[in-house]
C-alpha cells in the first residue's frame, strides 16, 4: 500500500501533535510503510516554513519521500469532475485542491491518510481510498 499523507497530517507530524492520524502516520513509518505526498503538498507544507534555513532543511527532509503528481492533463479534468459529481449529490468540497489531490490518488492506487473532512466526502461519491482514524 502507498500511503498519501496530506497536508493537514504533516503540519500536526511537524509541529509534535499528538492525533490519531501522527500516531497512525508514525506507526505506518515504523513498519516500513511507503509514504507518498502530492507537489501541491509538498507546496502548502513549505509555504508555511518562516526562515530560510527551516525551509531548506524542511525541503531535504521531504527528498525522501515519492512526490506524486498529476499523469496528464486529464487529471485536472478528473479533480473538476470530482468537484462536480459531489456538487449534483449536494455536496460542497471546500478546496478544489483536495480534488487535485484525490484524483492524484486514485490514478495512483494510493490510500490517503488526512484530517480533512472533504476527503471522506469524495470517498462517499468516488472509488478514493481514504484511513479512517478513529478521534
Amino acid at each position: 500500500m502507498i500511503l498519501l499523507v496530506d497536508t493537514s497530517v504533516w503540519i500536526d507530524f511537524f509541529a509534535g501533535r499528538d492525533t490519531p492520524q501522527t500516531r497512525f502516520f508514525k506507526e505506518a513509518i515504523r513498519e516500513g510503510a511507503y509514504v507518498a505526498l502530492t507537489g501541491v503538498i509538498l507546496t502548502e507544507i513549505l509555504q508555511g516554513v518562516p526562515s530560510d534555513s527551516g525551509f531548506a532543511r524542511l525541503r531535504k527532509d521531504l527528498s525522501s519521500f515519492r512526490v506524486l503528481n498529476p499523469a496528464s492533463e486529464d487529471t485536472y479534468v478528473h479533480a473538476a469532475r470530482l468537484y462536480r459529481m459531489g456538487r449534483k449529490r449536494g455536496v460542497t468540497i471546500r478546496g478544489l485542491v483536495d480534488c487535485l489531490i484525490a484524483a492524484v490518488a486514485m490514478e495512483n492506487g494510493t490510500t490517503v491518510l488526512h484530517k480533512d473532512r472533504d476527503y471522506e466526502r469524495i470517498s462517499g461519491y468516488a472509488p478514493l481510498k481514504t484511513v479512517s482514524v478513529e478521534s
